[in-house]
């Protein structure tokens, strides 16, 4: 699930429409209620999982990117870019600052849930240091991973290491 999407921590000015969730007791459209709801549903579902006996392991959001990085890269090489040796090492980095104003939200809110409910809490940031890893795309567009991005973070994660 994309948690910024609801629940980011500030306005994203290239994104023109915002998406809030609702519920019965309020359909107030704001970051505050989208939150809210986003909590109480996430929380609701933890605790149904728990009494069904299942194990449960919250995984983090993966890091966003400001740009698309394949649409950076092509027009990275066209060629005006060509002549002016256009960089496209910026096209794969994440910008912290960026990204932890879209995620403090979510993360925090995942870690204090993992405590409160004795379950794994799994940032897939720390796996990511780039978008290109290897001379390999991890991503798709800025805010999914690829193929190669779900197989390398899958290979990286420790389940067993997860698993109480």
């Amino acid at each position: 699930m994309r948690a910024s999407q609801y629940t980011e921590t500030t306005d994203n000015e290239e994104q023109s429409i915002r998406t809030f969730l609702v519920d019965l007791s309020s359909d107030e459209r704001s970051i505050e209620n989208s939150r809210r709801v986003f909590k109480v549903r996430l929380e609701e579902t933890i605790t149904k999982l728990k009494a069904a006996g299942k194990q449960v392991i919250l995984i983090g959001q993966v890091p966003m990117l400001r740009n698309d990085p394949v649409r950076c890269m092509e027009n990275s090489r066209v060629l005006i870019s060509k002549i002016y040796k256009k960089d496209e090492s910026h096209c794969f980095e994440f910008d912290e600052k960026f990204v932890d104003q879209r995620l403090k939200y979510s993360r925090d809110l995942y870690l204090r849930l993992a405590e409160e409910y004795d379950i794994s809490y799994l940032e897939p940031s720390a796996f990511l240091p780039s978008a290109r890893i290897d001379s390999q795309m991890m991503y798709f567009d800025d805010n999914h991973i690829n193929v190669q991005g779900a197989t390398m973070l899958g290979n990286r994660f420790d389940l067993n290491d997860l698993m109480k």
